[in-house]
C-alpha cells in the first residue's frame, strides 16, 4: 500500500467511526443495534433483515459530504438534525413488519402516497456482523435504490457481472460494521441484502443464469459468454454442449476475465443444449449454430415432408406457429436483448422432434427441460396446448411432484405459445430454474381459458385432461399434485380445487381474488365461498404483499376469514414488495414460496372428507364437461338453416383458434359437427349431444330427438331457446336442444354457451327477418 493510500484509508476509517457515532448515539441510552453472527461454519447464508436506520438527510447536506468525499476521500456527516421542512425522521434500530426493509414503512409513508421525498434525500442503514475469524464472503443485494455499501470504512466494489449486485466482503475477526447509503429511485424504496459463502454464492449465481449462459446464436465454433461467470468463484466452471442425440462436446474450462472461447466440436446447422457446471450445480440453455432468420424455412420444409395425418403433426404445427410469430415481431420486442434467446428453445425442440419423429414426448432423456406440448382433446378432438417443465436431469425410475399453474384472466385472447405469461424470457428462465431447484415438474395448461371468464366446465374438464396427458407421458406422483395461481387465476384455482378436492395435495395462491359479483344463482352455487368447506383437509398457502395496490389484502381478506370458519389448514404470509418478484400479474409462472410450501405435502394417508357439491339441475355449460358432438340435419338445405349451422361453427372455431395465421388453408381444429346421417346409436349413448333444430331425416337421430323435444319447455313463437336435459340413452350424459318457436329456421343469437350457459335453459327473443 502506498503512503497516499495509507492516508486515504485512515481518513475513511476515522470518518466512518464519526458517521456511526452520529447515526447511533442517543442522548440517554444507546439503542440496540442489529447484530448478526457469521459463525465458524464454512457454509454461510445470512439474511440481513434488521437494520439501524438514520435519516433522511437533505440532499443539500449530503451533497456537501459526498463532494468532499469524492475530492479527498474524507467522509463526515453534518451534526445537526435534518432540515425542519422534512418532517420524516428515524434514528435507531428497525425490524421490518413484513420481511423486507422498505423506507416507506420505516417513515410511515402509505403505499398510495405520491410523495417522492425519499428520492431527494439520503438514508443510512447499518448493522454489525460478528465473525469468529477472518472470512471472505459475498454480499448479494436486491434493490432498485441508488446505494453505496461500506464495510469497516472501506467502500465495496461489485463483481463485474450484469444484473446481479454482488460484492466481495472481507470480515475481520470480531465486530464488523456494514453501512449503506441509500437513496430512493423510481418509486422503489426497499433494500434486501444477504451474506453468502463462495459456494452458496456460486449456486445462487448459477440459478440466476439459467437460460443465460452464452450468446444463443453461435458461429464459427466460437461462443461468447453473457457474463464473466468465473468472477464469482475460484472453483472451476465448465461448459459442454450436447445435441438432440445426446452426443457431447469436450468440456471447456472457463478463465476469469475471458468471455470468448473456441469449441471445435460444434457442427454447423445444429441446435444444442449448453450446460454450465458451477460448483455442485448445473444450469442449461439451448443454442443453435444457424441464423434466427433460417429457422422457419428450415423446419417448414421438414414439416412438409411428413405424410398427411402424421401423429406428431399437431405438435410441430403449434411450435411453428410460435416460430412464425417470433419472426413477425418488430420494434422494441425485436430489439430487446432477450429476443435472440427465444428462438433456440424452439429450434432445439423441433430438431428433437424430427430426430425422434416416430416417438413421442416424454420418452427420451435428451429432451430439453422446457417444452411446448400439444395433444388432441377427447372433448372435441381439437388440439390443446400446455407448457411443461422438468428438472435438468430426470430419473425415469422415480415419481416426481407436479405443480399445476392456473393462468390468470387475460384482457385479450392469446394463443398460449405467444401469451403474456411467456413473453419475457427471464420469466421463462426462472420457471426452468424453479423446477430444477425444487426437483419437480411444472405444467401450465391453456385449458380453453380466454378473455375475462371464470373457470367454466369446459375449461375445468380441459385442465383435468392436460394433467392426464402429462401423467401419461411423464412419471408423476398422483399423491403430490399441487395447484398454484395468483390474482384472478386464484379465483379459478379455488373453483378448480373446491370442485376437485381429491386432486391436489396442497394449494398456494398469491393475492387471490375470492369473490366476484355474479348475478347467476346457479353460478354462485359453485363459487369458492360456497364450496370452500370441501378443502378442510387440503393445506393452503395464502401469500401476498401489503404494499400491493393491484390486489391488496382486502381482495382476499374474506378468504382468510372463511378459512378460519371452515377450519381450513392454511398459512398466511405477507411479504412487502413480493409482488415485484412476480414481474407483473399476467406474467407469473411459478413462485419459490409456493414450492417451499409444497415440500413434503402429500395426499397419501389423508383423512377422507365427505365433500359437498351443488347437485341441482345441470346447466347448459355442463354440456362441455365431457366428450360431445353437434348434430345437424343434412337434408335441410334451406338458406336460413345452413346459415345457422355455419354461424354456430364459425363462432366455435374462431374462439378456439381453428385456423393458424401462418397458413390460412390449414384448419387445425374443428367444431365436432356431425350430419345426422353419420350419427350412430353408440355415439348418441357415449357423448353429450347438441341438436341444432328439431327435424332430422336419419332414424337414429329422429328417435333420439323426439325424446329430447318432449322435455323442452314452452317456447313462444318469437323466442330462441337452448335447453339442457338428460341424455335419453345415458343417464350420466346430457342432451341440448337449440331451437325456436318457429322450428329450426332462426338466426344464431345465443352465443358462447360454454361461457355463459350457467342456466338449464337460455332464452332470447328471435330477431325476425
Amino acid at each position: 500500500m502506498t503512503a497516499r493510500n495509507q492516508h486515504q484509508h485512515k481518513c475513511i476509517s476515522a470518518t466512518f467511526g464519526l458517521m456511526l457515532l452520529l447515526l447511533f448515539h442517543a442522548c440517554d441510552k444507546p439503542p440496540v443495534t442489529a447484530v448478526y453472527y457469521a459463525g465458524d461454519s464454512e457454509i454461510t447464508e445470512i439474511c440481513l433483515e434488521d437494520w439501524n436506520v438514520a435519516g433522511p438527510f437533505t440532499m443539500q447536506n449530503d451533497s456537501v459530504v459526498m463532494r468532499d468525499f469524492a475530492a479527498s476521500h474524507s467522509f463526515s456527516l453534518p451534526v445537526e438534525k435534518p432540515d425542519t421542512a422534512i418532517k420524516l425522521w428515524h434514528k435507531g434500530p428497525y425490524h421490518p413488519r413484513y420481511g423486507q426493509l422498505d423506507l416507506r414503512e420505516v417513515f410511515g409513508i402509505g403505499v398510495t402516497d405520491t410523495t417522492r421525498i425519499l428520492e431527494r434525500t439520503v438514508t443510512y442503514l447499518s448493522c454489525t456482523i460478528k465473525a469468529d475469524r477472518a472470512k471472505d464472503l459475498f454480499l448479494y443485494v436486491n434493490t432498485s435504490m441508488r446505494c453505496k455499501e461500506y464495510v469497516n470504512g472501506d467502500s465495496l466494489t461489485p463483481v463485474n457481472v450484469k444484473e446481479m449486485k454482488i460484492y466481495p466482503v472481507h470480515l475481520k475477526a470480531g465486530d464488523n460494521t456494514l453501512l449503506v447509503r441509500a437513496q430512493g429511485a423510481r418509486k422503489k424504496y426497499w433494500y434486501e441484502a444477504t451474506l453468502y459463502d463462495s459456494t452458496s454464492m456460486a449456486g445462487l449465481y448459477a440459478e440466476e443464469h439459467t437460460g443465460n449462459i452464452v450468446n444463443p446464436v453461435i458461429s464459427n465454433d466460437s461462443i461468447v459468454l453473457t457474463d464473466d461467470h468465473q468472477a464469482v468463484t475460484n472453483n472451476d466452471i465448465k461448459l459442454f454442449f450436447s445435441d438432440v442425440y445426446g452426443n457431447k462436446t469436450s468440456e471447456t474450462v472457463l478463465r476469469k476475465g475471458i468471455v470468448k472461447y473456441c469449441v471445435p466440436g460444434l457442427k454447423a446447422d445444429r441446435a444444442y443444449i449448453c450446460s454450465m457446471v458451477i460448483g455442485g450445480d448445473t444450469v442449461r440453455q439451448p443454442v443453435m449454430t444457424y441464423a434466427i432468420e433460417d429457422v422457419e424455412a428450415r423446419f417448414t420444409a421438414m414439416r412438409d415432408s411428413l405424410s398427411t395425418g402424421h401423429p406428431r403433426a399437431d405438435e410441430i404445427d403449434q411450435l411453428l406457429y410460435r416460430v412464425w410469430k417470433l419472426g413477425t415481431v418488430t420494434g422494441k420486442m425485436r430489439e430487446d436483448r432477450w429476443y435472440p434467446f427465444k428462438m433456440p428453445w424452439l429450434a432445439y425442440q423441433l430438431e428433437h422432434v424430427f430426430a425422434h419423429i416416430d416417438g413421442t414426448y416424454g420418452n427420451d432423456a435428451n429432451e430439453y427441460n422446457f417444452k411446448y406440448l400439444t395433444y388432441r382433446s377427447e372433448l372435441d378432438g381439437c388440439p390443446q396446448r400446455y407448457i411443461f417443465v422438468t428438472p435438468n436431469n430426470v430419473d425415469r425410475g422415480r415419481k416426481y411432484p407436479l405443480v399445476v399453474v392456473m393462468r390468470p384472466c387475460s384482457e385479450k385472447r392469446y394463443h398460449l405459445f405467444f401469451s403474456p405469461q411467456i413473453s419475457h424470457q427471464f420469466v421463462v428462465n426462472d420457471m426452468q430454474a424453479v423446477a430444477d431447484r425444487y426437483d419437480c415438474f411444472v405444467i401450465m395448461p391453456e385449458a380453453r381459458m380466454m378473455l375475462n371468464e371464470d373457470l367454466t366446465p369446459f375449461a375445468e374438464a380441459e385442465m383435468r385432461l392436460a394433467i392426464a396427458d402429462a401423467r401419461e407421458h411423464y412419471n408423476i406422483d398422483p399423491d403430490r399434485i399441487y395447484l398454484h395461481a395468483n390474482c384472478s387465476g386464484g379465483y379459478r384455482a379455488l373453483r378448480m380445487a373446491t370442485q376437485n378436492p381429491d386432486l391436489f395435495a396442497a394449494i398456494a395462491l398469491y393475492a387471490p381474488v375470492y369473490r366476484r359479483n355474479d348475478e347467476d344463482n346457479v353460478y354462485k352455487a359453485c363459487a369458492p365461498e360456497t364450496m370452500l368447506g370441501n378443502l378442510r383437509a387440503t393445506p393452503l398457502l395464502i401469500y401476498g404483499d401489503p404494499a400491493d395496490t393491484h390486489s391488496p389484502f382486502s381482495v382476499y381478506a374474506d378468504l382468510v376469514e372463511d378459512c378460519d370458519k371452515y377450519h381450513i389448514p392454511y398459512r398466511l404470509t405477507l411479504r412487502r414488495n413480493s409482488g415485484q418478484g412476480y414481474h407483473g400479474y399476467h406474467r407469473l409462472i411459478v413462485g419459490r414460496d409456493a414450492c417451499d410450501f409444497f415440500k413434503d405435502k402429500t395426499k397419501a394417508h389423508r383423512t377422507h372428507v365427505k365433500y359437498r357439491f351443488p347437485v341441482n339441475d345441470t346447466t347448459v355449460a355442463d354440456f362441455y364437461s365431457r366428450p360431445f358432438i353437434y348434430v345437424y340435419n343434412a337434408a335441410d338445405t334451406s338458406a336460413v338453416y345452413r346459415q345457422l349451422v355455419a354461424d354456430v361453427r364459425k363462432e366455435y372455431e374462431s374462439y378456439l383458434y381453428s385456423i393458424l395465421p401462418i397458413d390460412r388453408d390449414t384448419v387445425t381444429c374443428r367444431m365436432p359437427l356431425v350430419p345426422d346421417t353419420r350419427v350412430t346409436r353408440r355415439m348418441l349413448a357415449e357423448k353429450n349431444v347438441l341438436l341444432i333444430g328439431e327435424n332430422f331425416g336419419c332414424h337414429n337421430v329422429r328417435a333420439f330427438a323426439k325424446e329430447v323435444i318432449n322435455a323442452k319447455p314452452h317456447v313462444k313463437e318469437d323466442e330462441v331457446v337452448l335447453t339442457a336435459t338428460r341424455n335419453p340413452y345415458n343417464s350420466d350424459g346430457m342432451a341440448l336442444l337449440y331451437t325456436s318457436g318457429r322450428g329450426p329456421h332462426f338466426k344464431h343469437i345465443i352465443n358462447y354457451p360454454w361461457r355463459h350457459g350457467f342456466r338449464r335453459t337460455m332464452t332470447k327473443d328471435n330477431i325476425k327477418e
